[in-house]
């Protein structure tokens, strides 16, 4: 039953993507990049996972801020594409490499295991981590201990992210006149 909710969830996410990268308008581009992310927001939810999806809700909100921030300051006129020729010829190419892709993934999806059955290879290393670490948290342990590089490069691209907004939405006080 699940499945089917995420298949929906996937395909509504794959057209916001797609609409976002086709449309000629930004203001459009950017709600239906919106919709992409809120709706991985919800796949989040299905798949028990509230904490990733209270990330990508609120990582989603400001994104969509800072866009709609930016379009409104920096352009009075929305951008227009003319439709060519070339680009029929990329979606079909790219038509044909998804195809392809998907032929070549099929039997790695098929040797899955069912959906929801746990899988304990690298779990049980986890749960071992408070008499390994010494922390007094297995969330802490895990997170500074085994996974201290992946922290370290999260909390950098997070710092990025803050430095590009500030960028983006800074005065402008050049006065060569």
């Amino acid at each position: 039953m699940i499945e089917g909710y995420l298949i929906l969830l996937i395909c509504i996410i794959l057209i916001g993507g797609i609409v976002s990268l086709e449309s000629k308008s930004l203001i459009t581009s950017v709600i239906s990049l919106g919709i992409a992310g809120y709706g991985l927001s919800l796949v989040f939810l299905l798949l028990n996972a509230p904490d990733l999806a209270i990330v990508q809700a609120i990582v989603e909100s400001l994104t969509l801020a800072v866009f709609f921030f930016t379009i409104l300051k920096s352009s009075n006129s929305d951008v227009r594409v003319n439709f060519n020729f070339k680009k029929v010829f990329h979606y079909i190419f790219l038509t044909v490499l998804a195809m392809v892709f998907t032929w070549r993934l099929l039997p790695v999806l098929i040797d899955l295991p069912p959906f929801g059955y746990p899988i304990m290879r690298m779990s049980g290393n986890y749960l071992d981590s408070l008499t390994k670490t010494g922390a007094s948290n297995i969330v802490s342990g895990i997170l500074f201990d085994f996974r201290g590089f992946d922290t370290l490069g999260e909390i950098t691209i997070i710092f990025s992210a803050i430095v590009g907004i500030m960028l983006l939405m800074r005065e402008n006080n050049d006065n060569h006149s």
